[in-house]
């Protein structure tokens, strides 16, 4: 049917590559649709915490209920103490992102 929303295919992407049961797929994406400002952001933070995650969908369910009680915070771009600090102390990408 034409009635079936589109999902985006950064979405798409992102439930193929972590293997996440396709039934998650309408509520993340009613989710996203209403983070439309931080939609690249919290995309970011969602790829970089799941390749980490010993269980991706695990983790995918988590961050869909922080995402619905308003406690999800996408990835943040720092400022420049931040990575003046990251240049100071020659961090790796994995320590930078714990700053």
């Amino acid at each position: 049917e034409e009635e079936e929303k589109r999902v985006d295919p950064d979405i798409v992407e992102l439930f193929d590559n972590f293997h996440i049961d396709p039934r998650h797929l309408s509520r993340f994406q009613g989710l996203m649709e209403q983070r439309i400002e931080t939609f690249a952001t919290d995309m970011l933070k969602l790829w970089e915490l799941m390749e980490q995650a010993r269980s991706p969908e695990g983790m995918m369910v988590s961050k869909m209920r922080e995402m619905e009680t308003g406690t999800f915070i996408g990835k943040t771009v720092p400022d420049e103490a931040l990575l003046d600090l990251s240049r100071k102390f020659k961090l790796d990408i994995e320590a930078e992102q714990k700053l």
